[in-house]
Formats: C-alpha cells, sequence, structure tokens
C-alpha cells in the first residue's frame, strides 16, 4: 500500500477498493454520457451498489477487528 493514501474514512482496505471502483464507474458513465449523448444508468446503479458494498465491508471489518 502506497503511504498517506487518502482513506476516505474507511479503516478497510476492501472498503475503500469498492467505494473507488464506484467512484471510477460514476465517471466513466459521465464521460460516456458527454461523448455519446445515451444514457448510462446502468453504470451509475452498478456504482451505487459497489458504494453499498464498500459501507457493507466497512461494517465487517469493524465487527471482526473489536
Amino acid at each position: 500500500m502506497r503511504t498517506n493514501r487518502n482513506m476516505r474514512g474507511f479503516t478497510s482496505l476492501r472498503a475503500l477498493y469498492l467505494f473507488e471502483k464506484g467512484e471510477k464507474l460514476e465517471l466513466l458513465a459521465d464521460e460516456l454520457e458527454s461523448k455519446t449523448k445515451e444514457c448510462y444508468d446502468n453504470y451509475r446503479q452498478a456504482a451505487c451498489f459497489l458504494r453499498c458494498d464498500a459501507d457493507q465491508a466497512e461494517d465487517e471489518y469493524r465487527k471482526l477487528t473489536r
């Protein structure tokens, strides 16, 4: 892991990975919409699911480390 990495409030690396993957997917949807003028709601929905999975992974990690 790189030093001085912004963990965005997460303590779990898995949660951070899922959250950032969702953020990248959201940015990709924005980029594709601006280029093609088509709707990419399926990408946005997948990004939302990834962020929810990140929250669940963080909760599980905190339960395990208590």
